[in-house]
Protein backbone atom coordinates (compact mmCIF):
# COMPACT_ATOMS: atom_id res chain seq x y z
CA UNK A 1 0.00 0.00 0.00
CA UNK A 2 2.43 2.31 0.73
CA UNK A 3 4.64 1.60 -2.23
CA UNK A 4 1.60 2.43 -4.65
CA UNK A 5 0.89 5.68 -2.13
CA UNK A 6 4.16 7.49 -2.63
CA UNK A 7 4.78 5.73 -6.04
CA UNK A 8 1.81 5.95 -7.95
CA UNK A 9 -0.38 8.11 -5.67
CA UNK A 10 -2.80 6.10 -4.71
CA UNK A 11 -4.96 6.95 -1.87
CA UNK A 12 -4.04 5.42 1.67
CA UNK A 13 -7.00 3.62 3.03
CA UNK A 14 -7.63 1.56 6.88
CA UNK A 15 -6.47 -1.98 7.40
CA UNK A 16 -8.17 -3.98 10.13
CA UNK A 17 -7.32 -7.39 12.01
CA UNK A 18 -10.67 -9.38 12.29
CA UNK A 19 -11.89 -11.29 15.75
CA UNK A 20 -12.02 -14.66 14.23
CA UNK A 21 -10.18 -17.93 14.51
CA UNK A 22 -10.89 -20.47 12.00
CA UNK A 23 -13.28 -23.15 12.52
CA UNK A 24 -10.78 -25.06 10.43
CA UNK A 25 -8.08 -23.13 10.36
CA UNK A 26 -5.78 -22.67 7.13
CA UNK A 27 -2.42 -25.30 7.54
CA UNK A 28 0.88 -23.71 9.24
CA UNK A 29 3.28 -24.28 6.31
CA UNK A 30 0.64 -21.37 4.59
CA UNK A 31 0.62 -18.65 7.05
CA UNK A 32 4.45 -19.05 7.72
CA UNK A 33 4.79 -18.74 3.81
CA UNK A 34 3.25 -15.00 4.42
CA UNK A 35 6.61 -14.13 6.03
CA UNK A 36 8.71 -14.89 2.74
CA UNK A 37 6.62 -12.30 0.82
CA UNK A 38 7.05 -9.91 4.18
CA UNK A 39 11.34 -10.05 3.51
CA UNK A 40 11.00 -9.82 -0.23
CA UNK A 41 13.48 -6.71 -1.06
CA UNK A 42 11.29 -4.96 -3.40
CA UNK A 43 8.40 -4.48 -0.82
CA UNK A 44 10.90 -3.15 2.11
CA UNK A 45 12.52 0.29 0.50
CA UNK A 46 13.12 2.05 3.19
CA UNK A 47 10.91 5.07 2.73
CA UNK A 48 8.20 2.72 2.45
CA UNK A 49 8.79 0.93 5.52
CA UNK A 50 8.91 4.19 7.28
CA UNK A 51 5.63 4.98 6.67
CA UNK A 52 4.01 1.27 6.98
CA UNK A 53 5.75 1.95 10.42
CA UNK A 54 3.50 4.95 11.21
CA UNK A 55 0.50 3.41 9.81
CA UNK A 56 0.80 0.20 11.57
CA UNK A 57 0.31 1.99 14.36
CA UNK A 58 -2.42 3.88 13.24
CA UNK A 59 -4.20 0.68 12.68
CA UNK A 60 -2.86 -1.29 15.55
CA UNK A 61 -6.79 -1.35 16.96
CA UNK A 62 -9.34 -1.36 13.88
CA UNK A 63 -11.30 -4.42 14.26
CA UNK A 64 -11.72 -5.23 10.55
CA UNK A 65 -15.04 -6.59 10.58
CA UNK A 66 -16.36 -3.07 12.12
CA UNK A 67 -14.19 -1.70 9.33
CA UNK A 68 -16.35 -3.55 7.14
CA UNK A 69 -19.54 -2.85 8.28
CA UNK A 70 -18.75 1.09 9.14
CA UNK A 71 -17.15 1.26 5.38
CA UNK A 72 -20.14 -0.48 3.72
CA UNK A 73 -23.16 1.67 5.69
CA UNK A 74 -21.59 4.75 5.59
CA UNK A 75 -20.16 4.87 1.79
CA UNK A 76 -22.58 7.27 -0.18
CA UNK A 77 -23.13 4.57 -3.01
CA UNK A 78 -23.25 1.04 -3.11
CA UNK A 79 -20.17 -0.82 -2.77
CA UNK A 80 -18.32 -3.79 -4.21
CA UNK A 81 -16.85 -6.43 -2.00
CA UNK A 82 -13.91 -8.17 -2.66
CA UNK A 83 -13.68 -11.35 -0.05
CA UNK A 84 -10.26 -13.31 -1.27
CA UNK A 85 -10.27 -15.38 2.10
CA UNK A 86 -12.79 -16.53 4.46
CA UNK A 87 -16.18 -14.94 4.96
CA UNK A 88 -16.62 -14.62 8.34
CA UNK A 89 -16.35 -10.73 8.75
CA UNK A 90 -19.22 -10.65 5.77
CA UNK A 91 -21.27 -13.28 7.86
CA UNK A 92 -20.96 -11.38 10.81
CA UNK A 93 -21.83 -7.95 9.14
CA UNK A 94 -25.26 -9.59 8.00
CA UNK A 95 -26.36 -11.32 10.82
CA UNK A 96 -25.30 -7.61 13.32
CA UNK A 97 -27.15 -5.64 10.21
CA UNK A 98 -29.12 -7.35 7.76
CA UNK A 99 -29.87 -5.08 5.02
CA UNK A 100 -28.92 -2.35 6.77
CA UNK A 101 -25.66 -3.70 5.32
CA UNK A 102 -26.71 -5.94 2.49
CA UNK A 103 -28.76 -2.80 0.81
CA UNK A 104 -25.56 -0.86 0.38
CA UNK A 105 -23.61 -3.57 -0.98
CA UNK A 106 -23.62 -3.63 -4.97
CA UNK A 107 -21.90 -7.24 -5.43
CA UNK A 108 -19.79 -9.48 -2.90
CA UNK A 109 -17.18 -10.91 -5.44
CA UNK A 110 -15.59 -14.04 -3.57
CA UNK A 111 -13.07 -16.39 -4.40
CA UNK A 112 -14.28 -20.00 -2.84
CA UNK A 113 -15.77 -22.97 -3.31
CA UNK A 114 -15.72 -25.69 -5.29
CA UNK A 115 -18.98 -27.05 -7.24
CA UNK A 116 -18.44 -29.45 -9.91
CA UNK A 117 -14.32 -30.17 -9.91
CA UNK A 118 -12.67 -31.41 -6.44
CA UNK A 119 -11.82 -29.39 -3.66
CA UNK A 120 -8.23 -28.85 -1.94
CA UNK A 121 -8.69 -30.20 1.27
CA UNK A 122 -7.48 -33.06 2.04
CA UNK A 123 -7.44 -33.13 6.33
CA UNK A 124 -7.96 -36.20 7.72
CA UNK A 125 -11.37 -37.12 7.78
CA UNK A 126 -12.09 -34.90 4.92
CA UNK A 127 -13.06 -36.58 1.01
CA UNK A 128 -11.45 -33.92 -0.39
CA UNK A 129 -15.22 -31.86 -1.88
CA UNK A 130 -14.36 -29.16 0.19
CA UNK A 131 -12.26 -25.47 -0.63
CA UNK A 132 -9.96 -24.24 1.57
CA UNK A 133 -11.85 -20.64 2.24
CA UNK A 134 -14.37 -22.22 2.97
CA UNK A 135 -13.71 -25.22 4.80
CA UNK A 136 -11.93 -22.20 7.43
CA UNK A 137 -15.66 -21.09 8.32
CA UNK A 138 -18.80 -23.05 7.05
CA UNK A 139 -21.15 -21.82 8.76
CA UNK A 140 -20.05 -17.82 7.42
CA UNK A 141 -19.96 -19.25 3.94
CA UNK A 142 -23.56 -20.98 4.61
CA UNK A 143 -24.95 -17.40 6.25
CA UNK A 144 -23.72 -15.60 2.70
CA UNK A 145 -24.71 -17.95 0.27
CA UNK A 146 -27.77 -18.19 1.85
CA UNK A 147 -28.67 -14.05 2.03
CA UNK A 148 -31.04 -13.52 -0.28
CA UNK A 149 -30.33 -9.52 -0.36
CA UNK A 150 -26.90 -9.94 -0.93
CA UNK A 151 -25.53 -10.61 -4.51
CA UNK A 152 -23.09 -12.93 -4.55
CA UNK A 153 -20.51 -13.47 -7.67
CA UNK A 154 -18.14 -16.75 -6.98
CA UNK A 155 -15.11 -17.82 -8.57
CA UNK A 156 -14.65 -21.18 -7.26
CA UNK A 157 -12.07 -24.07 -8.04
CA UNK A 158 -14.21 -24.57 -11.00
CA UNK A 159 -13.20 -20.92 -12.88
CA UNK A 160 -9.74 -20.62 -10.90
CA UNK A 161 -8.75 -23.88 -12.03
CA UNK A 162 -8.20 -22.04 -15.18
CA UNK A 163 -5.23 -19.70 -14.21
CA UNK A 164 -2.05 -21.82 -13.31
CA UNK A 165 0.95 -19.66 -11.96
CA UNK A 166 3.50 -21.83 -13.76
CA UNK A 167 7.13 -21.05 -15.04
CA UNK A 168 5.95 -20.04 -18.86
CA UNK A 169 3.40 -17.30 -17.25
CA UNK A 170 5.48 -16.19 -14.48
CA UNK A 171 9.12 -15.68 -16.57
CA UNK A 172 7.08 -12.72 -18.57
CA UNK A 173 7.57 -10.70 -15.94
CA UNK A 174 11.40 -10.86 -16.93
CA UNK A 175 10.62 -7.88 -19.64
CA UNK A 176 9.12 -5.50 -17.09
CA UNK A 177 11.60 -6.51 -14.12
CA UNK A 178 12.18 -2.25 -14.30
CA UNK A 179 8.71 -1.88 -12.57
CA UNK A 180 8.34 -2.45 -8.55
CA UNK A 181 5.66 -3.81 -9.01
CA UNK A 182 6.70 -6.10 -11.74
CA UNK A 183 9.52 -7.27 -9.36
CA UNK A 184 6.53 -7.85 -6.22
CA UNK A 185 4.46 -10.12 -8.04
CA UNK A 186 7.44 -11.58 -10.59
CA UNK A 187 9.26 -13.03 -7.26
CA UNK A 188 5.74 -13.85 -5.19
CA UNK A 189 4.79 -16.41 -7.96
CA UNK A 190 8.20 -17.45 -8.64
CA UNK A 191 7.92 -19.34 -5.32
CA UNK A 192 4.99 -20.84 -6.53
CA UNK A 193 6.00 -22.63 -9.33
CA UNK A 194 8.06 -25.70 -8.22
CA UNK A 195 4.19 -26.65 -7.90
CA UNK A 196 3.76 -27.73 -11.56
CA UNK A 197 6.75 -30.20 -11.22
CA UNK A 198 5.41 -31.69 -7.80
CA UNK A 199 1.92 -32.04 -8.87
CA UNK A 200 1.33 -31.23 -12.49
CA UNK A 201 -2.64 -31.81 -11.74
CA UNK A 202 -2.87 -29.45 -9.10
CA UNK A 203 -0.30 -26.72 -9.03
CA UNK A 204 -0.12 -23.15 -7.74
CA UNK A 205 -3.34 -21.37 -9.40
CA UNK A 206 -4.05 -17.08 -9.42
CA UNK A 207 -7.22 -17.75 -7.05
CA UNK A 208 -7.49 -14.53 -5.66
CA UNK A 209 -5.95 -12.25 -8.86
CA UNK A 210 -8.27 -13.98 -10.97
CA UNK A 211 -11.43 -12.80 -8.35
CA UNK A 212 -9.78 -9.10 -7.88
CA UNK A 213 -9.61 -8.77 -11.66
CA UNK A 214 -13.07 -9.67 -11.85
CA UNK A 215 -14.01 -6.27 -10.58
CA UNK A 216 -11.54 -4.17 -12.39
CA UNK A 217 -12.94 -5.76 -15.16
CA UNK A 218 -16.39 -7.50 -15.64
CA UNK A 219 -15.94 -8.50 -18.79
CA UNK A 220 -13.50 -11.47 -17.73
CA UNK A 221 -16.05 -13.53 -16.70
CA UNK A 222 -19.06 -15.66 -17.57
CA UNK A 223 -21.74 -15.95 -15.41
CA UNK A 224 -24.78 -18.33 -14.54
CA UNK A 225 -27.12 -17.94 -11.77
CA UNK A 226 -26.57 -21.02 -9.45
CA UNK A 227 -28.08 -21.82 -5.94
CA UNK A 228 -25.59 -23.03 -3.61
CA UNK A 229 -25.11 -24.35 0.19
CA UNK A 230 -22.62 -25.23 2.24
CA UNK A 231 -22.08 -28.08 4.27
CA UNK A 232 -21.56 -27.07 8.00
CA UNK A 233 -21.65 -30.77 9.63
CA UNK A 234 -18.63 -32.55 10.95
CA UNK A 235 -18.33 -35.35 8.31
CA UNK A 236 -16.58 -35.96 5.49
CA UNK A 237 -17.96 -33.10 3.39
CA UNK A 238 -17.88 -30.26 5.61
CA UNK A 239 -17.35 -26.87 3.65
CA UNK A 240 -18.26 -28.89 0.77
CA UNK A 241 -20.49 -26.22 -1.84
CA UNK A 242 -23.41 -28.00 -2.72
CA UNK A 243 -25.92 -27.31 -5.78
CA UNK A 244 -29.24 -26.99 -4.54
CA UNK A 245 -32.98 -26.69 -6.72
CA UNK A 246 -35.28 -23.66 -6.65
CA UNK A 247 -33.93 -21.34 -3.45
CA UNK A 248 -32.88 -18.22 -5.06
CA UNK A 249 -30.45 -16.97 -2.74
CA UNK A 250 -29.17 -14.29 -5.12
CA UNK A 251 -25.96 -16.09 -6.53
CA UNK A 252 -23.31 -15.87 -9.99
CA UNK A 253 -20.78 -18.64 -10.68
CA UNK A 254 -18.24 -17.70 -12.76
CA UNK A 255 -18.93 -20.44 -15.53
CA UNK A 256 -16.08 -19.81 -17.71
CA UNK A 257 -13.32 -17.13 -18.12
CA UNK A 258 -11.52 -15.25 -20.72
CA UNK A 259 -7.65 -16.69 -19.45
CA UNK A 260 -5.27 -14.64 -22.09
CA UNK A 261 -7.27 -11.45 -20.96
CA UNK A 262 -6.67 -12.07 -17.32
CA UNK A 263 -3.18 -12.52 -17.83
CA UNK A 264 -2.79 -9.75 -19.68
CA UNK A 265 -4.66 -7.52 -17.72
CA UNK A 266 -2.45 -8.66 -15.11
CA UNK A 267 1.01 -8.09 -16.77
CA UNK A 268 -0.39 -4.26 -17.61
CA UNK A 269 -1.18 -3.58 -14.07
CA UNK A 270 2.40 -4.52 -12.98
CA UNK A 271 3.87 -1.51 -14.80
CA UNK A 272 3.57 0.67 -12.34
CA UNK A 273 6.82 2.24 -10.23
CA UNK A 274 9.34 2.53 -12.56
CA UNK A 275 12.72 1.80 -10.60
CA UNK A 276 14.59 4.54 -12.22
CA UNK A 277 11.81 7.09 -11.64
CA UNK A 278 11.68 5.77 -6.97
CA UNK A 279 13.81 6.91 -4.77
CA UNK A 280 15.14 5.18 -1.63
Amino acid sequence: MTLMHMEEGVELFPIGVTSFSGVNPFPSEWRWSAKNMEDLPCVNIPKHDAMWSTLKEQYRNCVGEELLANTVMQSEKKVTICVTGPLSSVAWCIDKYGEQFTNNVEACVIMGGAVDVKGNVFEEGRDGSAEWNIYWDPPAAETVFSCPSLKKVVFSLDSTNSVPVISSVVRRFGAQNDYLLSQFVGSAWASCTHYEVMRPDDCYYAWDVLTAAYVVDPQLAVLDPVDLRVVVTKSAQEGRSQRIDGHGNNLLLVRSIDRDGFYELVYASMKKALCSECSI
